[in-house]
């Protein structure tokens, strides 16, 4: 049974540090799990670039990928299971231990990695950054 899924982000939160960093609130939640936590913060810009990369080899090779976190010991593998529908194991790296595995519509886990990338995006356009332009990019902007 697929559960629902969606990449939460908070365009309030993002900060932008005097080295350029940009931050912000940005987790997955499926169902009601909330990974890593509730109100993650981490590098919005770069994490969006790398999970829309990961998604796209996922739809080249129709394989499983790493989707990572910048900060701490988190991450998961999305693996497609045919043509619409995805595994997602996630991981706490402190014990290797698995901390939720779910299958999702791989629609909805595509559209909400989309509109989570463009609202980080839209969110961090205003800011002079090679990241913001790798992800402007990468949505075909």
């Amino acid at each position: 049974m697929c559960i629902s899924f969606s990449v939460q982000f908070d365009p309030k939160s993002i900060h932008v540090s005097k080295h350029g960093s940009i931050t912000g609130v940005l987790f997955w939640k499926l169902d009601k799990y909330c990974f890593p936590d509730l109100l993650w913060n981490d590098f919005v810009v770069v994490i969006s670039c790398w999970w829309l990369s990961a998604y796209s080899k996922i739809k080249l090779k129709g394989d499983c990928e790493y989707f990572r976190w910048m900060d701490g010991p988190y991450y998961g593998t999305v693996c497609l299971l045919d043509d619409s529908l995805l595994n997602i194991t996630l991981y706490d790296d402190h014990d290797g231990s698995i901390t939720c595995e779910k299958k999702v519509d791989r629609d909805k886990f595509y559209d909400s990695l989309m509109s989570s990338a463009l609202s980080v995006y839209e969110s961090c356009k205003h800011i002079d950054n090679k990241d913001v332009l790798l992800l402007r990019s990468l949505l075909g902007g």
